[in-house]
């Protein structure tokens, strides 16, 4: 009374059960594995980012000159005093003060720089033969208290000067038709 074959139905539910787990398994691994793989690209991002901006001080440091200036120029009480040269990405930045020894306010009306041409006249002398004027951009208070004194910057597009030429800065007062004048600007900071 036996029969020559067993029935098992345990099968393939113990197959869907482990087919379960396996897929259960697999989506573990996959997250795991892909939280892994995003803090490995975080790390890498900031890696770069950071190489990327050292390289990018690196480039601007290089392309920094400074150098120290001792140029001034004195008329009616008002002294100007060019202080240093900057070269930067392009870009002449001249740092000056302008001192006003008088007793009444100095009033600077505008700023003007000119590349001066130069000709020679007899054997050692040169006088001015035409100009072209500078774009220039001033950061400065554009009053000098009495007694007092202003720093300012004035930026320009870098520039090279042939042997016959000269950069020439203007200060105007108001009501002034004489400027403050200082010839032979330096145009290098190198």
């Amino acid at each position: 009374d036996t029969a020559d074959f067993v029935l098992d139905f345990r099968l393939p539910r113990d197959e869907a059960i482990v087919q379960n787990e396996f897929k259960f398994k697999l989506e573990e691994k996959r997250t795991e594995l892909e939280s892994v793989y995003q803090a490995k690209t975080r790390k890498q991002d900031e890696v770069v980012k950071q190489k990327t901006h050292q390289k990018f001080e690196g480039e601007i440091k290089k392309g920094v000159a400074v150098k120290q200036l001792h140029v001034s120029e004195k008329q009616d009480g008002v002294e100007i005093k060019l202080l240093s040269l900057a070269e930067v990405g392009g870009k002449d930045y001249l740092r000056l003060t302008l001192h006003n020894y008088t007793d009444r306010n100095y009033e600077i009306e505008m700023f003007v720089m000119i590349k001066e041409k130069m000709k020679r006249k007899w054997l050692f002398r040169k006088v001015p033969d035409g100009f072209t004027p500078v774009t220039v951009s001033v950061n400065m208070r554009m009053v000098v208290p009495k007694k007092k004194y202003n720093y300012g910057i004035i930026s320009y597009e870098q520039m090279a000067l042939r042997k016959n030429e000269r950069l020439v800065l203007k200060v105007y007062e108001k009501g002034n038709n004489q400027p403050l004048e200082v010839v032979n600007v330096p145009w290098e900071a190198r």
